[in-house]
Formats: C-alpha cells, sequence, structure tokens
C-alpha cells in the first residue's frame, strides 16, 4: 500500500523498504500563485499517485519538506530560503534514519527547480554513507517531457505548467487566478539566458523578470492541470514500480 509515512504504526513500518520524499519551497510566485506553490505541488503528485495507485505498492510518503534553496527570489516578499547546507544536513539525517531502519530505496521528488542540482548530488552520498538507493525525481525535468508548452520559455517559474496545476489541485486559490498574467514582463536578463543555452548563470529573478513569474500563465486551466497531473502521475508511478521491481 501507498501511504503517508504519518499514518502507518510502527509495526506496520517494518515492511515498508521504499520510501518518497517530497521537496518544495517556499518561496514568491508572482501576484497570481501563493508562496506554498512549490510544495502544493508535489503535494498535489503525491494525492493523485494515493488514490490512482494506493494498493498497486508498497510506499511510505514522508511529510513534505516545505522550505528549499529560494536564494534568487529573496528580493520579493513571501520568500524564505534556507542554505545548502541546511538543506542537505536534513537530508542526510533523513537518511540515515532511514538507513537504521533498513530502507532499501529513498526516492526525492522535488519540486523546486533551485534544489535540484543539491538532491542530484546528494543520492551519490546516500548511497555511499547509508547503502541506500537513492533516487532524484525532479518535476521541473519531468515538465520538459510532455508538451511545448510545459517547457521553456512557457512553463519556467509560476507559467503555463504550475499555474494550470494549481488551479486544478487547489480551487481554493481562485480568487488570485481570476486575472492571470499573459506573459512575464522581462528584464535585460532574460535575452542573454535564452543565448546561453546549455550555460548555467547564477540569476536573481530581477535579472530575468520585473514582476516575480517567468513564462505564460493566461492560458492555463484547471482542465489542463488535470491533463499535465495524469501525465506526472503515470511517469512517475513507472519508475517507482521499477525501482521496486528491479531490487538493485
Amino acid at each position: 500500500m501507498i501511504k503517508q509515512w504519518a499514518e502507518f504504526s510502527s509495526k506496520e513500518l517494518e515492511n515498508v523498504k521504499t520510501v518518497v520524499l517530497p521537496i518544495g519551497a517556499t518561496e514568491q510566485h508572482g501576484s497570481h500563485l501563493p508562496v506554498g506553490t512549490d510544495h502544493f505541488l508535489v503535494n498535489t503528485v503525491v494525492e493523485e499517485l494515493l488514490k490512482k495507485h494506493k494498493y498497486d505498492l508498497d510506499i511510505g510518503i514522508l511529510p513534505t519538506i516545505n522550505y528549499g534553496k529560494s536564494i534568487e527570489h529573496l528580493s520579493f516578499p513571501g520568500t524564505i530560503s534556507i542554505s545548502a547546507k541546511t538543506l542537505l544536513n536534513l537530508i542526510y539525517d533523513v537518511g540515515y534514519s532511514l538507513s537504521c531502519q533498513h530502507i532499501d530505496n529513498l526516492i526525492i521528488l522535488n519540486g523546486h527547480g533551485g534544489n535540484t542540482g543539491l538532491v542530484e548530488s546528494v543520492i551519490f552520498d546516500l548511497k555511499k554513507m547509508y547503502n541506500i538507493n537513492a533516487f532524484s525525481i525532479s518535476l521541473g525535468a519531468l515538465y520538459n517531457t510532455i508538451g511545448e508548452k510545459c517547457s521553456f520559455p512557457h512553463s519556467m517559474h509560476a507559467g503555463y505548467v504550475e499555474t494550470s496545476i494549481m488551479m486544478y489541485g487547489y480551487p481554493k486559490f481562485k480568487n488570485l487566478y481570476e486575472k492571470l498574467p499573459q506573459n512575464s514582463t522581462q528584464s535585460k536578463g532574460y535575452d542573454f539566458m535564452k543565448k546561453l543555452n546549455c550555460t548555467s548563470w547564477g540569476w536573481q529573478t530581477e535579472d530575468i523578470s520585473k514582476d516575480g513569474f517567468m513564462g505564460s500563465p493566461g492560458k492555463s486551466s484547471a482542465k489542463e492541470g488535470e491533463k499535465i497531473i495524469e501525465k506526472l502521475v503515470q511517469i512517475i508511478f513507472s519508475h517507482l514500480k521499477l525501482i521496486i521491481e528491479e531490487n538493485i
């Protein structure tokens, strides 16, 4: 059974060998999305996974980490950023605790782009330090595989994808969705970043966007969000199934 970790008894957890750790962030997402968007996104994925595949695999879903490395957004109200060291140490401590319980697999489900480099690095440490097969699934990487509107420049930050998923998963924020901006107001660094292509740049949000979001949320809808979530859950479930069945 796929179930929230906090809902298991200690006895039941003796048989759970695969664990998912969702990680989000608390940061600004323009005027049309709440600052909790990144952890709301991973929570929506988890909820849909539970709804569609609850009895298909044995997995424990750990409580979501609601803070991430969001230093690029600190010029905008609402952003709470933690350091790379803090996030890594938190993951190390979780990994150590799981190793004491002889967990075989830890899958980090990441909903914030600023965490990606860290989680893709820490999985190697977890394997060496605690002999846990650790994996990283970042929603941003999956967005790029499911359609043109789901990738840059339409969906970088609070764009088409994130807005659509939020409209589907969190209709209670409908007052924020009433006047969706069509496109972000680009700063000088936007075109520069496009020219860099595969070269990484340590930008700050204001270098790229004057209004805090990047992309084209204007055509977002709950219907599109439902379609996107369905595709994401299908991909993620197939990967979880593979990890458990292969039993590396």
